[in-house]
């Protein structure tokens, strides 16, 4: 019996999760970051939750609130604002958009 399996492994680094996080972060094609970890913040550890199959990164930075050993770290809301206009060709965002 082939107990083979057709996967392939896509590998992010850690640079590139952070900066997609960190408020005000743009790229090209009209992505930006407008709710995100302050650029300052200090990053200090990660984990995952297999069951989830979330990645979890851990900040410190003054404006967050203080956490008591033990609790519960608060989860912060990652929101990004994609400008459809920058993502479309121009033809189909004139038909989309009028």
């Amino acid at each position: 019996m082939n107990k083979s399996r057709r996967m392939v492994r896509v590998g992010m680094t850690f640079d590139l999760l952070f900066d997609i996080m960190r408020l005000g972060y743009k790229i090209e094609n009209g992505i930006e970051c407008i709710e995100g970890i302050p650029e300052d913040a200090e990053y200090i550890d990660s984990y995952a939750d297999n069951s989830a199959r979330i990645l979890y990164l851990v900040f410190r930075h003054s404006t967050f609130e203080e956490v008591k050993l033990g609790d519960v770290i608060p989860e912060m809301r990652i929101v990004h604002r994609v400008n459809f206009n920058r993502l479309l060709p121009e033809d189909m965002s004139d038909r989309l958009y009028g």
